[in-house]
């Protein structure tokens, strides 16, 4: 039997509101934030995935603004909130709404998005949808792409990624009016855990670094092609630009990162970030000793890569 649980924990003003789940657990969570001028309210759903049963913590069960509604209708939970794990059947859904009129000042600073540990995070929260369904490690890369393919390119423009390797962390914002489908793209693969233990694996001091490839190797490609986006953007110190084959509409997941300018690439290649912080680390990484094939001698590795927004603040945990 499988064990999802939702941790509403309220703390003071010190880190990101979090909700974790089970990411082997059948089960999905969506979450809306209302605000009126009345109210702040979280709107969680809980369903099965695929009809598959689960199980579910009684004490947020318990709750007298839970509804719990199955094929067979609405059902009310029963005995103590603080026994075993409740399970449920297959179709079920389970709602709840959160007060959080209390904390609108520390919601109303706006809204971020991170990965962490195989559990989403929520930082300050903001009027609308918040998170995409994703659950697990690895993630959920359709519902990740989903999320992102609905987002304006004022909205996309928001966001960082952090990208935490062996040699240290180095932030990146985005140009979705440059390229927008690299940049729906290269969030997509970031949230979704797929850059996760890819190395660089190939650096030519003075020109680029270049990782992503899931092989290993800079043969490997994974999802979707996505079409070249020429734009006046520069190949510049710092900027992040997708690699690809000969054939110009060929990117997939592979990306490389300036070391110096290298305009001999602008308009050829789409460029679709740039870096805001980390340049040291890029020079680190750039000038790392290599061997055949330009390979680092020491593996260069992502170790996580964090996606948030420019909006971030302290936060608001949610209370059960």
């Amino acid at each position: 039997m499988l064990t999802t649980t939702l941790s509403l924990a309220l703390l003071a003003l010190a880190a990101a509101p979090s909700i974790s789940i089970d990411p082997k657990a059948d089960a999905k969570i969506d979450l809306e934030l209302k605000l009126d001028s009345a109210k702040v309210v979280l709107a969680v759903t809980i369903a099965s995935r695929d009809g598959k049963e689960f199980s579910f913590s009684p004490a947020w069960l318990a709750a007298s603004n839970v509804t719990i509604q199955t094929a067979g209708g609405p059902v009310a939970l029963e005995g103590a909130s603080d026994g075993p794990a409740v399970t449920l059947p297959g179709g079920a859904q389970i709602y709840r709404e959160i007060d959080l009129s209390a904390q609108r000042a520390a919601i109303e600073t706006g809204a971020e998005i991170r990965w962490k540990s195989g559990a989403l995070e929520l930082g300050p929260l903001r009027s609308g949808r918040i998170l995409p369904t994703v659950a697990g490690p690895n993630g959920n890369e359709d519902e990740a792409r989903a999320y992102f393919g609905k987002l304006t390119n004022q909205e996309l423009s928001q966001y960082l990624v952090t990208l935490r390797t062996t040699m240290g962390d180095m932030k990146a914002e985005f140009y979705p009016d440059k390229a927008p489908n690299h940049v729906k793209n290269f969030l997509a693969l970031s949230l979704s855990g797929f850059y996760k233990g890819k190395v660089f694996h190939r650096v030519i001091k003075g020109f680029m670094i270049q990782g992503g490839c899931p092989q290993g190797t800079g043969m490997g490609s994974h999802g979707p092609r996505v079409n070249l986006e020429s734009s006046d953007l520069k190949h510049d110190r710092g900027v992040l630009s997708m690699a690809r084959t000969n054939d110009p509409n060929s990117a997939t997941c592979q990306f490389f990162i300036v070391h110096q300018p290298s305009t001999h690439l602008d308009k050829t290649y789409s460029a679709f970030g740039k870096l805001v912080s980390g340049f040291d680390v890029l020079d680190k990484i750039g000038t790392t000793p290599t061997g055949a094939q330009d390979r680092p001698i020491t593996e260069v590795k992502i170790l996580d890569v964090i996606v948030e927004s420019k909006s971030q603040q302290a936060a608001t945990k949610i209370s059960n």
